[in-house]
């Protein structure tokens, strides 16, 4: 296979797929990224998932992906929630991670949860849960029934890429990832 099918980031859930399916597009919008620069996103990136390493091992090497012929990618990013343990998480996806397949796999842990980002762009502190700051916020500043996961994607408006590059260090891991540098 003369030319590879570029990068695909896995999340843990759908809200994060469809999340960081808009980010890829707010940095294609703004120029952080090429228009040509072929990722895709996918879900199912958990800590302690025994799929997780079939899943690595399909993007990387199957030349089959769902059902349809085509080239393996050349990087699969996961970024997976680090629950106040990023350190510990980490080591548990690595665990998942073929050894032969190591230097293609980049893992992203965040210090808590994806939604840190939103948190830190809108310059929401939080002591244990991001989610559950933006939550309080949301029922205060925003609307009266709070945030649910389900709502993440609705979250775009509210990131600051730039905030997010000088202020968390997954993000600009993420960032880093995506642009091909080094992490």
């Amino acid at each position: 296979m003369d030319e590879n099918n570029g990068k695909v980031v896995i999340t843990e859930d759908i809200s994060g797929k469809k999340f960081v399916e808009e980010i890829i597009q707010r940095m294609r919008e703004s120029n952080l990224i090429s228009q040509d620069l072929k990722v895709d996103i996918d879900y199912g990136a958990r800590p302690c998932r025994h799929k997780l390493t079939r899943i690595i091992k399909l993007y990387l090497t199957a030349p089959y992906i769902l059902g349809k012929k085509k080239k393996p990618y050349n990087k699969v990013i996961l970024l997976c929630d680090g629950d106040g343990n990023p350190g510990k998480v980490f080591d548990e996806v690595k665990d998942h991670v073929p050894k032969d397949l190591l230097d293609r796999v980049i893992i992203i842990v965040l210090d808590h949860e994806i939604e840190e980002w939103i948190c830190t762009s809108l310059g929401i502190r939080w002591s244990f849960k991001p989610s559950k700051a933006l939550d309080q916020y949301v029922r205060r500043n925003i609307k009266k029934d709070g945030y649910r996961k389900r709502d993440l994607p609705k979250y775009i408006k509210y990131l600051d890429i730039n905030k997010l590059l000088n202020n968390s260090r997954s993000f600009k891991e993420f960032y880093n990832a995506i642009v091909n540098h080094k992490k």
